[in-house]
């Protein structure tokens, strides 16, 4: 999905990724071998799912072979084997499994509308078929339509915990910048499987607008009066809500990696 907020990321928001243009033939984006990432998660303030694409291609006379880590790259590289070619494009693509780990797996596989928002967000990750089953939670637009997303990770190392997702610290510099938008979540008022346990979030964007990004800023709403909240499906009703002074927002301080998957 086009995300073009994703242009605004922060240098330190970013990890590299390299894309073969050439060589041995394989599963990766142009056909050739797969990608080679520079980190994976728990490698401390160096791993993020935002991954700035480098794209490598072998040079004249020299016999490709596959490559499979960034040391292989960076001796290829000195040996003048290939040639590096960075790229403004980013692209959001968090870890799903990786060396002797992999995103949380839910115990309790069986959904239902009371089922807790967080404990995992990955009910099956099938290798050999290259299938991940996710959760998918409902939300609405800013125009109230509904969506459904993922979530994949988070800033906040309690929070990662808590959605059983993956801590990463380094997007937490889109906190106050463009390559986030607001996802509002309600904190009381009427119960239900949002994500502290009361309404769906709503977005502050959509896909297909300019300011659309898979990364949310969390922005917490508190009914003033829980026993007079309404369901809210819009952007709009959050805002006449809070200048009639019936409910409040306020940012939580976390980013929350959470892509539509459906509109």
């Amino acid at each position: 999905m086009y995300a073009p907020a994703l242009k605004y990321a922060p240098p330190q928001s970013i990890a590299n990724i390299c894309e073969f243009t050439d060589g041995i033939k394989g599963s990766g984006p142009e056909g050739f071998q797969p990608n080679i990432a520079e980190s994976q998660p728990g490698d401390n303030n160096i791993y993020s799912p935002l991954w700035k694409v480098n794209l490598v291609t072998w040079n004249n006379g020299i016999m490709p072979r596959e490559l499979t880590s960034e040391e292989d790259i960076v001796n290829a590289f000195k040996n003048k084997e290939l040639t590096i070619k960075p790229t403004e494009i980013i692209v959001n693509c968090p870890f799903i499994q990786w060396k002797d780990a992999s995103l949380k797996v839910r115990e309790n596989k069986t959904l239902t509308d009371e089922s807790p928002y967080g404990g995992g967000q990955v009910l099956d990750i099938d290798t050999k078929k290259v299938k991940v089953t996710f959760v998918a939670h409902r939300g609405f637009a800013p125009d109230g339509s509904t969506i459904y997303y993922i979530a994949t990770d988070a800033s906040i190392k309690k929070v990662a915990d808590d959605l059983g997702v993956v801590f990463v610290n380094k997007t937490s510099s889109t906190l106050e910048s463009g390559p986030s938008s607001d996802l509002y979540v309600f904190i009381n008022g009427i119960k239900g499987n949002g994500p502290m346990g009361y309404q769906a979030s709503i977005a502050s964007t959509n896909a297909g607008d300019v300011a659309y990004s898979p990364l949310w800023r969390i922005q917490t709403v508190t009914w003033e009066n829980q026993a007079q909240a309404q369901f809210l499906t819009s952007l709009n009703e959050i805002t006449e809500h809070a200048k009639q002074g019936h409910l409040k927002t306020e940012i939580a301080g976390v980013v929350v990696n959470c892509p539509f998957v459906e509109l």
